[in-house]
């Protein structure tokens, strides 16, 4: 499969090559309609988009994407733009995605890079917090961990 922006092709490996210029590994593709993945919508790290995520659920789940709109009580053309990255869904629909498709909330909201509404509430009312997120945002996913737990054993002890 690649991926297009106006003057690169990309591969699945992240290479690129001038449009016009062969690609070595496919010298055959002439259109970009050839199994195109929107090149805005690639993470550089090659990890799923999110709508990528939702597809592949979706399929794991042996849902078509009109059977899986009406679960969720959207428009199928929707959940189309959110599975071609026209769109991010708004919480609501992300927590009734997630438990369609028993799909960790968490993870959902993750990939679709968003916080909930009490976090979002809580970055805008404190800067220590927005502070912690850019701490954060350098640190690896076994640090994370560690920092997730010590943050619930604290909270728990508010309570």
């Amino acid at each position: 499969m690649q991926l297009y922006n106006t003057s690169h092709r990309f591969d699945r490996q992240g290479d690129s090559w001038e449009i016009g210029q062969d690609n070595p590994e496919n010298p055959d593709v002439e259109s970009p309609r050839d199994g195109v993945v929107r090149y805005a919508a690639y993470m550089a790290n090659n990890r799923k988009t999110f709508g990528d995520f939702i597809r592949d659920a979706r399929v794991e789940a042996s849902l078509s994407l009109r059977e899986l709109a009406r679960r969720v009580s959207v428009a199928p053309s929707y959940l189309s733009d959110i599975e071609n990255d026209r769109r991010i869904p708004s919480e609501d629909v992300l927590v009734r995605l997630a438990s369609v498709l028993s799909v960790d909330l968490e993870e959902f909201m993750g990939r679709a890079g968003r916080l909930g509404e009490d976090a979002e509430r809580t970055v805008r009312r404190s800067p220590e917090a927005v502070r912690l997120f850019r701490v954060a945002s350098r640190l690896g996913e076994e640090d994370l961990r560690k920092l997730r737990e010590r943050a619930e054993k604290m909270a728990d002890e508010k309570e």
